[in-house]
């Protein structure tokens, strides 16, 4: 049974409440990072305390891929909402937590710290890959692309969130406070936030493509198992498509931020409005690129962006090797606006390579694991090899690279647009 349009509102702003807390707390752990890697790793080097703190941030990370399959298993099993429900609400409780973890306890301080990140990753892991997977069972054929494209809204809408928050509370409250409370604040607002999330997400309906294949009893009894013995390639095509999309966010969510305020001198608060600026017109620009997977072929329009990411890399390499912050500004905002096709596209051609018995098991496998193991390590990556190299726009490489893998998987993909998403 099809979803009216006002149900479908529904179930796009209930998944993408999960997105909102993930992300929101996700930027605020790597703005915070100076503060709290003074506060927890206090006896060690400036440099060498970051990096720990970063390492910490990455532990976040490895959990997600173990809750793909948990959550994913799950959900295919036991059905989307139940797997949504529970991933929100174990979500929110570390982020409770960790603004009450007192940094005067020694060792055991960055230990509970590290464990609380593992188990924020662990529902996380569950929370991406269903929203594809539950926007894209609840969505007409016709405008499936459409509805997949707020997969990401919830993400986008996190990070704004916080980074408009930081703003506010580096600009009207004093440093020592955001040392001693501030920075807390805002992990207990998350944590409120969660409990929002979870009342709303507890509303929904079960998928109607999960409830017709309960019906007719064809639920998979081992959707893990199955996948990779029936869905090798599919995990596969579904990792590698995946590169450019995850590279892309870290790298302009999280590593420009911290590294521009070093090589162009951007202050922090120059640097906040900038990054609000582009992402609140990537989620503008989301919507109506989703409506663009309906009306033209998904695949030429994601081959289309990853050659656009190509080209402009070059002059954003330039902008910023000659310091340039307003031609660095403008190549960002074009680089964002590309790659905003893969955030409004991906999903839904991801949620089409795999059968809605083991939907969530899969997609939970390969975008998570590409998401955690290149996407959590692409800041690190990126700072090694600017610092190892020399070139201050090395970082660029990872762009170029990243567009390169994910052609590759887009040309291996069929297009599934006449595939019914039940099937």
């Amino acid at each position: 049974m099809a979803l009216s349009r006002k149900q479908q509102a529904f179930v796009i702003v209930a998944t993408t409440a999960g997105g909102v807390i993930e992300w929101y707390e996700l930027f605020l752990y790597v703005y915070w990072a100076p503060i709290i890697s003074k506060l927890f790793f206090a006896n060690d080097s400036e440099s060498v305390s970051l990096m720990k703190t970063l390492f910490v941030f990455f532990v976040g990370f490895l959990a997600r891929p173990i809750g793909g399959l948990v959550f994913g298993h799950m959900g295919d099993r036991r059905g989307r909402k139940v797997s949504f429900v529970r991933s929100i609400f174990l979500m929110t409780l570390p982020s409770f937590a960790m603004g009450f973890i007192p940094s005067d306890m020694g060792v055991a301080a960055p230990i509970i710290l590290c464990i609380m990140r593992f188990f924020q990753g662990l529902p996380a892991g569950g929370e991406l890959p269903g929203a594809m997977c539950y926007l894209a069972e609840s969505a007409p054929p016709e405008r499936r692309s459409y509805v997949c494209s707020f997969s990401f809204y919830g993400p986008q809408i996190g990070v704004i969130i916080s980074m408009v928050e930081c703003y506010f509370l580096e600009k009207y409250i004093s440093h020592d406070a955001l040392t001693s409370w501030g920075w807390r604040l805002s992990f207990i607002i998350g944590g409120i936030l969660g409990l929002l999330g979870f009342y709303i997400r507890r509303k929904l309906k079960e998928s109607p493509a999960f409830m017709n294949l309960e019906k007719e009893n064809k639920l998979s009894k081992k959707p893990i198992i199955e996948s990779i013995l029936r869905h090798k390639k599919d995990l596969t095509f579904g990792f590698f498509a995946s590169f450019l999309d995850v590279v892309g966010f870290y790298m302009f969510s999280v590593f420009l931020g911290i590294y521009f305020n070093k090589v162009l001198n951007i202050s922090h608060s120059q640097n906040l409005i900038i990054a609000i600026c582009s992402m609140t017109l990537s989620t503008i620009t989301l919507p109506f690129l989703g409506m663009l997977g309906d009306r033209f072929k998904m695949k030429r329009l994601l081959v289309g962006s990853a050659l656009g990411m190509i080209f402009f890399s070059y002059p954003f390499y330039l902008a910023v090797t000659h310091s340039s912050v307003l031609f660095a500004t403008i190549c960002e905002l074009i680089l964002m606006l590309l790659l905003n096709i893969q955030f409004a596209l991906l999903p839904c051609l991801l949620a089409e390579l795999f059968p809605t018995s083991t939907r969530y098991t899969g997609l939970g496998m390969s975008f998570n694991l590409c998401d955690s193991v290149i996407g959590g390590l692409t800041p690190l990556v990126a700072l090694f090899l600017t610092g190892r190299i020399g070139d201050v726009a090395t970082f660029v490489l990872l762009i170029i690279v990243s567009s390169l893998i994910s052609l590759t998987a887009f040309s291996f993909i069929k297009e599934r647009r006449l595939k019914l998403i039940n099937e």
